[in-house]
């Protein structure tokens, strides 16, 4: 091994910065993306990693500052030709003077960017898609859908070897009231060239399923802006508005929006706060539903109770109502016993009259008179006795079916018969449910006791039968 042919770092050192500095003395333009960026709030100065790639693949890296006596100007003229600030993921043109730094290595010290060159490229064409969207009508068609109050079958598009996809389904599944959900997970590219078709396709095997999904959820969990840069697809953002099924993206990122967020249905910035937002939206329908039950169980009890107080007052009616009616019944039966009772004896006082004064008129009269109407008188008397029995007969007849009449509408003998007696709410008897409803107050009286229901169905039966929704319950 040779122990004098070399040379030490800072002697190397010094040979590739005088190798680089001869060679660029003066300040050159340079064409690169900003993939990290950040204004020292101490000193002032704002420090950059410029990078280069191609087909999804960084192929080249290099640090680069704006120092705080040129920072002010170029960001304030960047932003107002842009109308955005200096942002990671931006294709820029930038003027740099190289140097080279014993200690730090390469640096490119950044005097002027020409803005209108990173308008011209990728913001440029952002801008141009989200103008492209709006005109037909797609930018927002997903915020016009309807989500579920309480999503549970959910649609997920993610490569399987996702952090954020690890933490979503933790953080999902292990949420502290426990509730369950319904995730399929669809593969898909989630970076490069690929991942606009790709994610494309998997919205279309959602959409294909058998499974009516409540929710599709895109999730990244995070990334270079250049590896999100493929969330800015004119193709995969409209393939995301023309879905009928409400679109979440978790891209994972916190200072850009990209073009497949502005069309989703709703855009959060991680996975995790994604399946934080599933179960606060499940949490919110269950206190809802809750909420509803008890307010549902107080006003069923107040209307039970107010119930069985009208039943309670309905059937104290009918009770004293048909008290009533078997007392006045009872009061007529007597007064036509003693009616009927007074005519007989009147007609058969009259008879007995009339008999006795034609007796004495015979005696008065000639033994011939009392041979010639012999017969005669006792024709008459066989009349009289005819027509009197004939009248005590009629009226013990119309007073057997006035008992019988009222015995058989005498409700108690009804009910000891076995028999029951219905009755409305105003305590008028009926027989037929014609005039019934579901939610009518009867009563039922039997041997032994009396039933207060409500009708919650009524059927009527032969030709052209129908029915009312509801039973009958005691």
């Amino acid at each position: 091994m040779p122990t004098d042919n070399y040379i030490d770092l800072l002697t190397l050192q010094r040979y590739i910065k005088e190798g680089v500095e001869s060679s660029l003395p003066g300040s050159i333009w340079v064409k690169a993306e900003i993939s990290s960026i950040n204004q020292n709030a101490v000193s002032g100065h704002c420090y950059l990693e410029l990078c280069q790639s191609e087909k999804g693949t960084v192929r080249a890296k290099v640090r680069a500052a704006i120092w705080k006596s040129r920072y002010p100007f170029i960001s304030q003229m960047f932003r107002e030709v842009t109308g955005s600030p200096l942002s990671v993921g931006q294709e820029v043109l930038v003027r740099v003077q190289v140097s080279y730094s014993e200690m730090y290595g390469l640096t490119l010290s950044v005097d002027a960017i020409e803005p209108e060159f990173t308008l011209g490229k990728k913001e440029a064409l952002k801008k141009e898609t989200i103008k492209k969207l709006t005109d037909e009508g797609l930018i927002d068609r997903q915020k016009r859908l309807t989500l579920t109050e309480a999503p549970y079958r959910l649609a997920v598009i993610s490569s399987a070897t996702a952090a954020g996809l690890g933490d979503f389904n933790r953080h999902l599944k292990e949420n502290q009231w426990g509730f369950r959900y319904k995730v399929v997970l669809y593969e898909a590219t989630m970076q490069g060239d690929a991942a606009p078709s790709s994610i494309s396709q998997a919205l279309k095997d959602v959409l294909s399923s058998a499974l009516a999904y409540d929710a599709v959820l895109i999730l990244r969990g995070g990334g270079s802006e250049l590896d999100l840069s493929c969330f800015d697809d004119y193709s995969l953002a409209k393939a995301i508005a023309l879905t009928d099924i409400p679109v979440f993206t978790a891209i994972g990122h916190d200072r850009d929006s990209h073009v497949a967020d502005m069309v989703a249905f709703k855009a959060v910035k991680t996975p995790t706060a994604l399946a934080d937002l599933f179960v606060d939206a499940t949490v919110s329908e269950d206190m809802r539903i809750s909420a509803l039950e008890s307010s549902i169980m107080r006003a069923l009890s107040t209307r039970l109770a107010s119930l069985e107080a009208g039943v309670d007052s309905i059937g104290e009616k009918i009770f004293h109502g048909v008290k009533s009616r078997l007392s006045a019944e009872e009061s007529k039966v007597e007064s036509l016993s003693v009616s009927i009772l007074s005519a007989s004896k009147g007609r058969v006082g009259m008879a007995l009259a009339k008999v006795d004064s034609l007796s004495a008129l015979i005696s008065a009269g000639h033994h011939s008179a009392v041979r010639r109407n012999e017969s005669l008188l006792d024709s008459i008397a066989l009349f009289l006795k005819a027509s009197f029995l004939r009248r005590i007969e009629s009226a013990e007849a119309e007073l057997r079916f006035t008992e019988m009449r009222i015995s058989t509408t005498d409700p108690r003998n009804a009910i000891s018969a076995g028999k029951s007696l219905v009755a409305d709410a105003k305590g008028v008897r009926f027989s037929s449910v014609k005039e019934r409803r579901p939610g009518d107050s009867i009563s039922v009286w039997m041997e032994d006791g009396k039933l207060d229901c409500l009708v919650q169905k009524v059927s009527l039966s032969g030709d052209g039968e129908d029915e009312y929704t509801g039973t009958m319950t005691a």
